[in-house]
Protein backbone atom coordinates (compact mmCIF):
# COMPACT_ATOMS: atom_id res chain seq x y z
CA UNK A 1 0.00 0.00 0.00
CA UNK A 2 1.34 3.41 -1.02
CA UNK A 3 0.05 6.13 1.33
CA UNK A 4 0.40 9.82 0.56
CA UNK A 5 0.29 11.82 3.78
CA UNK A 6 -0.56 15.50 3.48
CA UNK A 7 -0.12 18.22 6.10
CA UNK A 8 -2.22 21.06 4.63
CA UNK A 9 -1.15 24.67 4.85
CA UNK A 10 -1.60 27.85 2.86
CA UNK A 11 2.10 28.77 2.77
CA UNK A 12 3.78 25.41 3.33
CA UNK A 13 2.18 22.06 2.52
CA UNK A 14 3.99 18.94 3.68
CA UNK A 15 3.74 15.66 1.81
CA UNK A 16 5.17 12.18 2.28
CA UNK A 17 4.80 8.83 0.59
CA UNK A 18 5.07 5.85 2.95
CA UNK A 19 5.00 2.34 1.51
CA UNK A 20 3.58 -0.45 3.68
CA UNK A 21 4.44 -4.00 2.65
CA UNK A 22 3.21 -6.46 5.26
CA UNK A 23 4.63 -5.26 8.56
CA UNK A 24 7.38 -3.28 6.84
CA UNK A 25 7.14 0.52 6.52
CA UNK A 26 9.38 2.53 4.19
CA UNK A 27 9.60 6.24 3.46
CA UNK A 28 9.81 6.66 -0.30
CA UNK A 29 9.54 10.44 -0.63
CA UNK A 30 8.81 13.55 1.40
CA UNK A 31 9.01 17.28 1.01
CA UNK A 32 7.36 20.64 1.40
CA UNK A 33 5.54 22.62 -1.25
CA UNK A 34 5.96 26.36 -0.66
CA UNK A 35 3.87 29.32 -1.81
CA UNK A 36 4.88 32.97 -1.71
CA UNK A 37 3.72 34.71 1.46
CA UNK A 38 3.27 37.89 -0.60
CA UNK A 39 0.77 36.30 -2.99
CA UNK A 40 -2.94 36.61 -2.22
CA UNK A 41 -4.55 33.51 -0.75
CA UNK A 42 -6.30 32.40 -3.98
CA UNK A 43 -2.99 32.54 -5.89
CA UNK A 44 -1.17 30.62 -3.12
CA UNK A 45 -3.86 27.94 -3.12
CA UNK A 46 -3.72 27.64 -6.92
CA UNK A 47 0.07 27.26 -6.81
CA UNK A 48 -0.13 24.61 -4.08
CA UNK A 49 -2.93 22.80 -5.92
CA UNK A 50 -0.90 22.48 -9.13
CA UNK A 51 2.28 21.50 -7.27
CA UNK A 52 0.41 18.88 -5.21
CA UNK A 53 -1.35 17.57 -8.31
CA UNK A 54 2.02 17.08 -10.03
CA UNK A 55 3.51 15.47 -6.90
CA UNK A 56 0.55 13.10 -6.52
CA UNK A 57 0.78 12.06 -10.15
CA UNK A 58 4.53 11.43 -9.82
CA UNK A 59 4.24 9.43 -6.58
CA UNK A 60 1.19 7.36 -7.65
CA UNK A 61 -0.31 6.65 -4.20
CA UNK A 62 -3.02 4.07 -3.52
CA UNK A 63 -4.59 6.14 -0.75
CA UNK A 64 -4.38 9.70 0.58
CA UNK A 65 -4.35 10.59 4.30
CA UNK A 66 -4.85 14.21 5.33
CA UNK A 67 -4.65 15.89 8.70
CA UNK A 68 -7.83 17.64 9.82
CA UNK A 69 -7.56 21.32 10.76
CA UNK A 70 -6.81 21.96 14.42
CA UNK A 71 -9.11 24.45 16.14
CA UNK A 72 -8.09 25.44 19.66
CA UNK A 73 -10.76 25.27 22.35
CA UNK A 74 -10.42 28.99 22.89
CA UNK A 75 -12.34 30.55 20.03
CA UNK A 76 -10.05 33.45 19.20
CA UNK A 77 -10.61 35.30 15.95
CA UNK A 78 -7.07 34.54 14.71
CA UNK A 79 -7.43 30.83 15.53
CA UNK A 80 -10.73 30.64 13.67
CA UNK A 81 -9.30 32.47 10.65
CA UNK A 82 -6.30 30.14 10.63
CA UNK A 83 -8.54 27.07 10.84
CA UNK A 84 -10.62 28.33 7.91
CA UNK A 85 -7.49 28.90 5.80
CA UNK A 86 -6.15 25.44 6.67
CA UNK A 87 -9.56 24.03 5.75
CA UNK A 88 -9.21 25.65 2.34
CA UNK A 89 -5.79 24.03 1.90
CA UNK A 90 -7.31 20.72 3.01
CA UNK A 91 -10.01 21.12 0.34
CA UNK A 92 -7.39 21.48 -2.41
CA UNK A 93 -5.85 18.20 -1.20
CA UNK A 94 -9.32 16.60 -1.42
CA UNK A 95 -9.56 17.74 -5.04
CA UNK A 96 -6.11 16.37 -5.88
CA UNK A 97 -7.04 12.96 -4.44
CA UNK A 98 -9.53 12.73 -7.35
CA UNK A 99 -11.10 9.34 -6.81
CA UNK A 100 -8.39 7.80 -4.61
CA UNK A 101 -9.52 6.52 -1.21
CA UNK A 102 -9.24 9.50 1.14
CA UNK A 103 -9.13 9.51 4.93
CA UNK A 104 -8.70 12.31 7.42
CA UNK A 105 -7.13 12.04 10.86
CA UNK A 106 -7.24 14.46 13.78
CA UNK A 107 -3.92 15.87 14.98
CA UNK A 108 -4.41 14.20 18.38
CA UNK A 109 -4.96 10.76 16.80
CA UNK A 110 -1.84 11.14 14.63
CA UNK A 111 0.18 12.09 17.72
CA UNK A 112 -1.33 9.20 19.71
CA UNK A 113 -0.45 6.64 17.05
CA UNK A 114 3.03 7.92 16.19
CA UNK A 115 4.27 9.30 19.52
CA UNK A 116 2.21 7.43 22.12
CA UNK A 117 0.01 10.27 23.40
CA UNK A 118 -2.36 12.78 21.85
CA UNK A 119 -0.65 15.87 23.23
CA UNK A 120 2.82 15.01 21.93
CA UNK A 121 5.14 17.87 21.03
CA UNK A 122 6.66 18.35 17.58
CA UNK A 123 10.00 16.85 18.74
CA UNK A 124 8.18 13.80 20.19
CA UNK A 125 6.33 13.25 16.89
CA UNK A 126 9.60 13.63 14.95
CA UNK A 127 11.26 11.06 17.22
CA UNK A 128 8.33 8.65 16.75
CA UNK A 129 8.64 9.05 12.96
CA UNK A 130 12.38 8.47 13.14
CA UNK A 131 12.03 5.34 15.26
CA UNK A 132 9.13 3.83 13.31
CA UNK A 133 10.99 4.19 10.02
CA UNK A 134 14.48 3.47 11.37
CA UNK A 135 15.79 6.80 10.06
CA UNK A 136 19.23 8.00 11.18
CA UNK A 137 17.95 11.59 11.52
CA UNK A 138 14.77 13.61 11.25
CA UNK A 139 13.70 14.96 7.87
CA UNK A 140 14.64 18.65 7.65
CA UNK A 141 11.16 20.15 7.25
CA UNK A 142 8.64 20.07 10.12
CA UNK A 143 5.88 20.06 7.49
CA UNK A 144 7.23 16.89 5.91
CA UNK A 145 7.64 15.27 9.36
CA UNK A 146 3.95 15.95 9.99
CA UNK A 147 3.03 14.49 6.59
CA UNK A 148 5.08 11.37 7.32
CA UNK A 149 3.33 11.03 10.70
CA UNK A 150 -0.08 11.26 8.99
CA UNK A 151 0.86 8.55 6.47
CA UNK A 152 2.29 6.37 9.26
CA UNK A 153 -0.88 6.83 11.29
CA UNK A 154 -2.93 5.47 8.39
CA UNK A 155 -0.56 2.54 7.79
CA UNK A 156 -0.42 1.54 11.45
CA UNK A 157 -4.17 1.75 11.93
CA UNK A 158 -4.70 -0.34 8.78
CA UNK A 159 -2.25 -2.97 10.05
CA UNK A 160 -4.47 -3.35 13.10
CA UNK A 161 -1.57 -3.79 15.48
CA UNK A 162 -0.96 -1.95 18.72
CA UNK A 163 0.77 1.20 17.47
CA UNK A 164 2.50 2.92 20.37
CA UNK A 165 -0.30 2.88 22.89
CA UNK A 166 -3.36 3.49 20.75
CA UNK A 167 -6.35 2.39 22.83
CA UNK A 168 -8.37 -0.47 21.36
Amino acid sequence: MRVLGIDPGTLRLGYALVVAEGESLRLEACGTLVASPRAPLPRRLAHLYHALQETTHRLAPDVVAIEEPFVPRREQVLAVRTAIAIGQAQALAFLVANGLPLLTYSPSLVKQVVAGHGRASKPEVAEGVRLLLGLPAYPASPDSVDAIAIALCHCLLQQGGEPLGVPR
